[in-house]
């Protein structure tokens, strides 16, 4: 690709000005330049400014360039998915210009950006200028092949260097946001040359945050924050975003007690990426809202388990009572239905007491069926989650929530992020079997997310930048059966089994492997198989040990499993805190509580 070729908004060459050498000074290679010398690679070299959404290099196209990000931010795009981000200070294309060839991927624009362009003749001259480029460069190069090979995954979202806010902020919004986030340098409406202050401000290595900015200036940020009232058609009728915009809905409303509806219509019609509901009565809300433009909002995954999946309730009264906080959950079976209840903003004795109602009770898996579709009739089980999660669609939930189901239509992984919130939580949880799968509007067949993604650690990673929190409900490492398959009964034995012990309990201790048992195992082979390959940086992955005999589906142990969880994460979270450790750093905290666990163990982040 030729200088010529290179696409850009302006096809002028930028002068060397003050601003340019800072910038300059920022890429790691060139920090240590006298202006004399930054001057000179200027000279040698070539500055494109580089609009949003294009693309600065193609894949195939020689690779005749290198170029150095002086500002904004570009995506790697190979076969459609986005496998690295770039941002000011790394190099581009480097791979190829010093191998040779062709490129072998796309780059494109995350948005208003601005490059070094050096060809061979102007490589040589600035390496003879900089003995110690060559070096950096490569550096530089290595950290970025060690970060996309540890996982070769889609792009997780790195945190936002410049925001905007747009759209109806209120203040108090902005005083929360200039308190949590001091060190961001703040350009409010109206500002004199708001461009110039935003390069000053990333020179000095700060982020940016936009109040209310022209639209221009939009397709220099890397991602909007676009406020409306609640109650209000705003976010409705207001213009459009540029297209390609990064964009969140911000649904405010003045206090909690008011009710939250119609979030699906108003996101379709701003056409966003992710949306927040805010209180402005509660303090929390705002930090929340806080950690989220900062790109630090703290997931929590929980994992599929059936009844042992009590045990994250508490886990989670406990990390409650020593002051955690969550801004985002996902689940998996269990794990869903009671992340659910939580986003709902029930707490988890609430939840378990509900548990208890549902299939102890009110026996929702008690009643049989002629086995064509499933061992067991659903009609009690919708029932309950009818009237306990029937009143909500997902995207009015206070807290943003996703559910996991396994779609036999596509062979895939299906997350369930909108829609109602019962229908769900059914589909997530249609154990195979056992109950009928669900089969949703366009028809296709959903089951239990645990056949495929048991832990969905990796599903919270694509929704946001910032660390997340797992608890896995764990199983032996070795299991084994006391009996051979000589010893399989007969019908008329495996009758008398049933009658006796309900199936739910499984067969006891040493006992044949029943088909629930082996279900169960199925989820956890392919759950642990799924982990081992998961690399977790910043994040904390936390096996939770069932009660010893509980079998998968016997809820009558739930309530032990509740306290036998809670006992434990208490005393972990007790010598944690002891040690220092506190919710102002979550990351260290879980490290600290999951190595005080009884059954730690080497697994995890």
């Amino acid at each position: 690709m030729s200088p010529s070729d290179t696409p850009t908004s302006d096809d002028r060459f930028a002068p060397c000005t003050g601003a340019a050498i800072q910038a300059l000074r920022r890429t790691p290679p060139f920090a240590e330049l006298s202006d004399e010398q930054a001057a000179r690679v200027l000279g040698v070299a070539e500055r494109r400014q580089v609009a949003r959404a294009t693309r600065l290099i193609r894949a195939g196209d020689p690779a005749d360039f290198l170029f150095l990000v002086l500002r904004g931010r570009f995506t790697v795009m190979a076969g459609g998915q986005a496998i690295a981000d770039i941002g000011a200070g790394e190099p581009i294309g480097e791979i190829g210009f010093f191998a040779g060839g062709a490129r072998s991927a796309d780059v494109v624009a995350a948005r208003g950006s601005e490059v070094l362009m050096l060809g061979r003749e102007a490589w040589n001259a600035v390496a003879q200028e900089v003995p110690g480029i060559a070096q950096a460069i490569m550096a530089s190069l290595a950290r970025r092949l060690a970060t996309t090979s540890r996982g070769a995954r889609a792009l997780r979202p790195r945190a936002a260097r410049c925001v905007a806010l747009c759209g109806e902020v209120p203040p108090r919004v902005i005083a929360a946001l200039r308190a949590g986030l001091p060190d961001w340098g703040v350009i409010e409406a109206g500002a004199a040359d708001p461009r110039a202050r935003q390069q000053q401000i990333e020179a000095e290595g700060r982020k940016v945050l936009f109040v209310a900015p022209s639209a221009g200036m939009l397709t220099e940020v890397d991602e909007v924050f676009d406020f409306a009232p609640l109650a209000s058609s705003g976010a409705r009728n207001r213009a459009p975003l540029p297209p390609g915009t990064m964009a969140q809905l911000v649904l405010w409303r003045d206090r909690a007690d008011q009710p939250i509806g119609g979030t699906a219509a108003l996101r379709q019609a701003r056409q966003v990426a992710q949306h927040h509901h805010v209180a402005l009565d509660q303090p929390a809300d705002l930090d929340r809202l806080v950690r989220f433009v900062d790109g630090r909002a703290l997931g929590l995954v929980l994992s599929g388990g059936g009844a042992q999946g009590t045990a994250h309730l508490g886990a989670l009264k406990a990390l409650g009572e020593h002051g955690m906080t969550f801004d985002m959950i996902g689940g998996t079976s269990a794990g869903a239905a009671m992340g659910a209840a939580l986003a709902l903003g029930r707490d988890p004795d609430m939840v378990m007491d509900l548990c208890e109602e549902i299939f102890l009770r009110s026996k929702a898996m008690g009643r049989y069926a002629l086995p064509k579709y499933s061992i067991l009739d659903p009609a009690l089980y919708d029932a309950a989650l009818r009237e306990h999660f029937g009143l909500w669609d997902i995207e009015d939930l206070a807290l943003p929530f996703f559910a996991v189901a396994t779609n036999l239509s596509a062979n895939d992984v299906a997350i369930l992020d909108s829609g109602p919130l019962w229908q769900a939580l059914r589909a997530s949880t249609s154990i195979p079997v056992v109950f009928p799968p669900w089969i949703d509007g366009a028809g296709n067949v959903l089951v239990d997310g645990a056949m495929i993604d048991n832990a969905p650690i990796l599903a919270m990673r694509a929704r946001k930048p910032g660390p997340a929190i797992l608890l896995n409900m764990l199983r032996d490492t070795d299991w084994r059966s006391a009996r051979g398959y000589e010893s399989l009964p007969t019908r008329a034995g495996t009758a008398w089994e049933v009658l006796s012990t309900p199936w739910r309990r499984g067969s006891g201790e040493g006992g044949f492997p029943t088909a629930i048992s082996v279900l169960s195992r199925v989820f956890n082979v392919n759950a642990q198989r799924r982990l081992r390959g998961v690399d977790a940086p910043g994040d904390v992955m936390i096996d939770i040990e069932p009660l010893a005999g509980m079998a998968y589906l016997d809820w009558t142990k739930s309530r032990a499993q509740f306290d036998a969880s809670y006992r434990a994460f208490s005393r972990a979270l007790e010598q944690a805190s002891a040690a220092g450790e506190s919710p102002a750093d979550p990351v260290a905290m879980m490290r600290a509580t999951k190595a005080a666990l009884p059954w730690a163990g080497p697994k995890g982040g």
